[in-house]
């Protein structure tokens, strides 16, 4: 979640934050209500999933196992626009 500049978020998680992996980004929707409610909305629909939480002290609970079909079902439930999207098929050597 960023409330303005999402790629500059997006390169202070990928230095700031512990993971097993880089991070890509994949999608940048645009949220016209409450962008906290809808990131909590989010986190909720994927725990719900049983989609596996990243864990431990170095890792945000921002982090999720989860596919971008899923993400883009709920964003399409949320109502809320992909302005920025890279396929999966794009991310392929």
């Amino acid at each position: 979640m960023s409330e303005n500049y999402v790629i500059k978020r997006f390169r202070t998680q990928q230095r700031d934050t512990v993971l097993p992996e880089d991070p890509w980004l994949l999608r940048i929707y645009k949220c016209s209500a409450d962008i906290r409610e809808t990131e909590g909305s989010f986190h909720d629909f994927l725990r719900n999933a049983d989609h596996r939480q990243q864990g431990g002290r170095s890792v945000g609970k921002e982090w999720f196992l989860t596919s971008l079909r899923f993400l883009d079902r709920i964003a399409k439930d949320k109502r809320l626009e992909a302005i920025f999207r890279i396929e999966d098929g794009a991310l392929e050597d």
